[in-house]
């Protein structure tokens, strides 16, 4: 039986092409744009991005689809097992060493539980600011 991911992805799109390319053409779009409470701007660029190049994106809202009380936005995009969580202002975030590369690049692809440490590092971290 084929995997989920190959049914959804029925045009062979290279996943991180993609996202590689979008964050770039975000980030000269959004030039001297500081990510701090950013992140709608920043995920909706991002979203209508990916979405151009015909990846199956879905944009998370920390309130509504994580029950969290701070309101955060960032794209998860399926692939196989895993996730892409993509997060271009996670830098305002603790720094945790496991999202080494969400800080750098802006990506990452997680296990399920990974993304728990992930929505766990945006809640403890929101606690710190308050």
């Amino acid at each position: 039986m084929k995997d989920l991911y190959d049914l959804i992805n029925i045009r062979k799109v290279n996943i991180e092409e993609s996202i590689i390319k979008s964050i770039l053409e975000v980030k000269q779009e959004l030039n001297g744009l500081e990510t701090e409470r950013m992140c709608q701007v920043y995920t909706s660029f991002l979203y209508n991005k990916l979405k151009e190049k015909g990846v199956l994106v879905r944009i998370v809202d920390t309130q509504s689809d994580c029950n969290l009380d701070y309101k955060h936005y960032f794209l998860v995009i399926p692939c196989s097992d895993n996730n892409y969580i993509i997060d271009l202002t996670y830098n305002q975030f603790m720094y945790n060493p496991l999202f080494t590369s969400m800080y750098k690049n802006g990506y990452q692809l997680l296990t399920n539980d990974e993304f728990e440490e992930y929505i766990n590092n945006i809640k403890t971290s929101t606690r710190r600011k308050r």
